[in-house]
């Protein structure tokens, strides 16, 4: 198995939060090792030290142990989208505690309008590292320099001086988001991750990221939403406001899909299976060329053939 296709039911049902699966696939910088409509197992690539990163999903805590037995060795960790999947992990590899995070992706193909500000964005160098290690303290200095090295840490300027930084974990997600005590209410980190958003768009990627539980309320999220395109002050936003946001995203972001033409590559071929009773499409006649299928749409089909 070398895509995740037979998942593709459970995926759709919530993009979002499977998009460290999905992306790193898509990218290639995921490799599946199991996909069934039950559960999947995808092995990311870590850029920093060749290492490997487990991300996986389970109906229940049978296939999770059937996953974690295709885990080599012990990982740093696992992401689980499933909290019924880490007794298997704490059996298979000895994990004694689990963190929980939410998971954000912005679903859209439209660049974000960077908002008016005074300050500059470009990549940090090396004489920036003991700054960004005094106020990022949710990582060590060894993989802050490595990030720095490889060009994924960018900072917003004010002339000079650095007021806030952003940047890309090994894995690729969005993170290590820091505005500096004397630049925060300044709407630098909703500058730093609208301009990380379409740094990921230009390069044909889905910006993703994580964030801790707990966190959202402080300054990650908001930004991120901010980014998203909501008017809402980041001290306002509850939980009920954030899970209200990402639903409309996604939900405008699947009515987008169902728009888009079909592809002149396909022109002919939706003619024929139309033409041939074969695919009939929504009882309003509308297509759809490029939404997603669905197992009971595929079973649609093979009776329409037989």
């Amino acid at each position: 198995m070398t895509d995740l296709s037979r998942c593709q039911a459970v995926f759709e049902r919530d993009p979002a939060l499977y998009l460290d699966m999905t992306e790193p696939v898509r990218r290639g910088t995921g490799r599946v090792l199991y996909a069934a409509p039950e559960g999947a197992l995808v092995a990311v690539s870590n850029q920093d030290d060749n290492g490997v990163l487990y991300t996986m999903f389970a109906q229940n805590e049978a296939v999770a142990e059937h996953l974690c037995s295709l885990i080599p060795i012990k990982p740093e960790f696992v992401t689980i989208h499933e909290a019924h999947s880490f007794p298997a992990l704490r059996r298979r590899f000895g994990y004694q505690s689990m963190t929980s995070c939410w998971q954000v992706g912005y679903l859209a193909r439209e660049p974000l309008d960077l908002p008016p500000s005074r300050f500059q964005i470009r990549p940090l160098t090396m004489d920036h590292l003991p700054l960004v290690e005094a106020h990022y303290q949710l990582t060590d200095g060894g993989y802050l320099s490595g990030r720095i090295a490889l060009g994924a840490l960018y900072g917003a300027f004010d002339g000079a001086n650095l007021a806030g930084f952003i940047g890309f974990h090994a894995e690729g997600t969005v993170g290590l988001l820091e505005v500096l005590p004397n630049y925060r209410r300044q709407g630098i980190a909703t500058l730093l991750q609208s301009y990380l958003t379409n740094l990921e768009l230009s390069r044909g990627h889905i910006p993703y990221g994580q964030v801790f539980d707990g966190n959202w309320a402080y300054k990650d999220y908001p930004a991120i939403i901010q980014a998203m395109g909501s008017q809402q002050e980041g001290a306002s936003l509850t939980e009920a406001d954030v899970k209200k946001l990402a639903r409309q995203e996604m939900e405008a972001y699947f009515a987008e899909l169902a728009k888009k033409p079909v592809s002149p590559w396909a022109q002919a071929a939706v003619e024929s299976v139309l033409a041939r009773g074969l695919m009939r499409g929504d009882a309003d006649g509308s297509f759809r060329p490029q939404s997603f299928i669905t197992r009971q749409e595929v079973a649609a089909v093979l009776e329409n053939l037989s």
